[in-house]
């Protein structure tokens, strides 16, 4: 994790970090929450997080944390943060930056009396982290707008305080248009992968998920092959498609040269892979492929509509049914239909790797990344029988920088 280095040991006040899909945004800021959370509860697990960042060569794990602040980790994923500014903004409970950390990334996971004030109190006497994680997944002008101000008035509240606080923002450069340039961070845009750098990957990659060195040796001349194209190599740029490509060649196949095919050969890799552990991905695959494009479509366009980013268990399980009305029709089976809808509901959420449960009781289903939601919508509007490619391609465009990776 060579970003990371720099943004522990340097500690710029305010940091924006500015990239595309699959970069890894998401991952540096989930990694900055749980080395400083375990630096605080586990140095042990501290140190081993350590051990995986890429240190220029004249430091060690020990030098960092020495030189690097301990802070309490907050990490507010701005689409959460909306729907849930959304949902309180009308009741009785305080709303806010300080109030949601109380409320949701505190009380949500353990039983908690925390108020906002409580919040304030403790970052006034610790140095503190703050991260706010992928401004591009709320497209809402509105909902941008009420957030800002909610950033205002934390800092201003902070700045009474004089208060040690680190901020970390993050955002996709298509649809960031400076809302966060009123805090005068240190923009930092993360570069693609160098040509060594995924060279060092795949090899760290290989050696730790294929042991026999035969077939290690048959994936390396696949990636060699692969890499040999100027195509493959353009799709080479980020850690996401880096790993795609690493999941395909170890299943023995080739890498494709068009960024859908890899994403499709990818997904056709996850479901060969888990149907010969579970024989029922195999009975229910169009089910589970349709199940997925529906949630996915389904899920970006409330996003885009400023509406929330998830599905309730009980609306994903009505797709489901839907999905089994669509694919099955009148037919004769001998199962019982509720046993089914309950199997396949568990297999998409329980055994193939792109969707998973949220919030506290983890049954809100999303996708784990917003790459994987964006190839799904694709799939399903690309595959609906009643589709007009260029006038959806039109709409689309037109719809603006939300939709164009889609």
């Amino acid at each position: 994790v060579s970003s990371a280095f720099p943004l522990l040991w340097g500690a710029q006040e305010k940091v924006m970090l500015l990239a595309g899909p699959g970069y890894g945004k998401s991952t540096i800021t989930q990694f900055l929450a749980l080395y400083h959370a375990a630096r605080i509860l586990d140095p042990g697990c501290a140190a081993i997080l350590a051990s995986r960042l890429k240190l220029p060569s004249n430091w060690t794990a020990k030098e960092l944390d020495a030189s690097c602040t301990m802070r309490f980790p907050f990490r507010v994923e701005l689409r959460r943060y909306a729907k849930w500014r959304k949902t309180h903004a009308e009741g009785p409970t305080a709303t806010g930056i300080a109030s949601y950390i109380a409320r949701q990334l505190i009380g949500g996971t353990v039983e908690s009396m925390l108020t906002q004030d409580d919040v304030f109190a403790l970052i006034a006497s610790n140095p503190t982290l703050l991260i706010l994680d992928g401004l591009d997944e709320v497209p809402n002008k509105d909902d941008r707008d009420v957030m800002l101000k909610d950033f205002d008035a934390f800092l201003y509240r902070c700045s009474g305080e004089n208060v040690d606080l680190q901020i970390v923002m993050s955002s996709r450069p298509q649809g960031y248009h400076g809302e966060f340039d009123r805090f005068q961070p240190l923009r930092w845009v993360i570069n693609d992968l160098s040509q060594s750098d995924f060279d060092k990957y795949s090899a760290d990659w290989l050696t730790e998920r294929i042991k026999n060195k035969e077939e290690r040796a048959e994936a390396e001349d696949r990636i060699k092959r692969g890499m040999a194209s100027d195509a493959v190599r353009r799709l080479a740029t980020t850690l996401l498609q880096a790993t795609v490509m690493l999941t395909i060649v170890r299943r023995k196949s080739d890498i494709p040269e068009e960024r859908y095919k890899l994403f499709e050969k990818y997904v056709d890799v996850v479901f060969q892979r888990e149907k010969t552990k579970n024989d029922l991905i195999a009975r229910y695959e169009r089910e589970l492929k349709l199940l997925h494009e529906m949630v996915g479509y389904q899920i970006h366009e409330a996003v885009a509509r400023g509406e929330a980013g998830v599905l309730p268990e009980e609306k994903f399980k009505e797709l489901v049914w839907t999905v089994w009305r669509l694919v099955r029709g009148d037919e004769q089976l001998q199962v019982v239909p509720n046993q089914e809808i309950q199997r396949i509901y568990e297999l998409s959420t329980d055994r193939l790797v792109f969707l998973s449960g949220k919030g506290t009781k983890q049954s809100d289903i999303d996708f784990v990344i917003q790459p994987y939601r964006e190839y799904f919508a694709a799939s399903y509007i690309s595959n609906h029988m009643e589709a007009d490619p260029e006038r959806v391609f039109s709409c689309l465009v037109e719809r603006g920088a939300y939709w164009q990776q889609v």
